[in-house]
């Protein structure tokens, strides 16, 4: 069940049922849950209910209906054991930044094979998140990522904080854990050779306040 006030209505609600965990193409946050309740403008940020009234977790986005491919309107949310990860900093301090990984990074599977090509892949074999540039005015020179240690465009991350990762959603999640600023482990492929980098988690520009009494 959904519950807001979408379009400045009053008491609106819409129910359905829950699908299961997926990430939308492109999306970059943490895998979302997919549900056949609308979620419209003016809902984002509010709860959706199960029947007997509890929270399963805070409407994000709908999914928007696409007649060419035929694709019927989706919608999505957080779920709350995601977000049961930031809420102890959120009751603790109030406020909390959000943190994000330092480079434009994509699911490899989301990306045409002459771009991966183009930046030295072969789609054969390749699993995970494939880094595309630095999230800074600085650009990805290949010297200067030789000098800093920095990651470069084609390098694909195999672990991130320990973890196996196979998804841009699945770092998004362990971000969740962290400040910015937080030094993270990354075990990347490149050129056929495993390596491990370090990179600082940079602030995402998404602040969450606590607004209770």
């Amino acid at each position: 069940i959904v519950i807001g006030g979408p379009y400045s209505i009053i008491e609106f609600l819409t129910s359905g049922k829950i699908g299961k965990k997926t990430a939308p193409p492109y999306y970059l946050g943490p895998e979302l849950l997919a549900t056949e309740a609308r979620i419209f403008p003016g809902n984002s940020g509010g709860p959706i209910l199960n029947m007997k009234g509890e929270v399963l977790g805070l409407c994000d986005f709908g999914w928007p209906y696409h007649p060419i491919v035929n694709i019927e309107q989706i919608h999505f949310f957080t779920g709350i054991d995601d977000i049961k990860i930031v809420l102890p900093r959120l009751l603790k301090g109030g406020e909390i930044e959000l943190s994000d990984f330092p480079y434009l990074i994509k699911d490899s599977e989301f990306l045409p094979m002459p771009h991966l090509k183009e930046i030295g892949l072969d789609a054969i074999n390749m699993e995970g998140p494939v880094v595309l540039q630095r999230k800074s005015a600085i650009p990805m020179i290949f010297s200067f990522n030789e000098i800093f240690d920095w990651l470069i465009t084609g390098d694909i991350i195999k672990k991130y904080d320990g973890k196996a990762v196979k998804t841009v959603s699945a770092i998004a999640k362990i971000n969740l854990r962290y400040e910015p600023g937080k030094e993270i482990e990354v075990q990347i492929l490149r050129k056929g050779k495993l390596m491990l980098k370090k990179i600082k988690l940079i602030n995402v520009k998404t602040t969450l306040k606590n607004t209770s009494d």
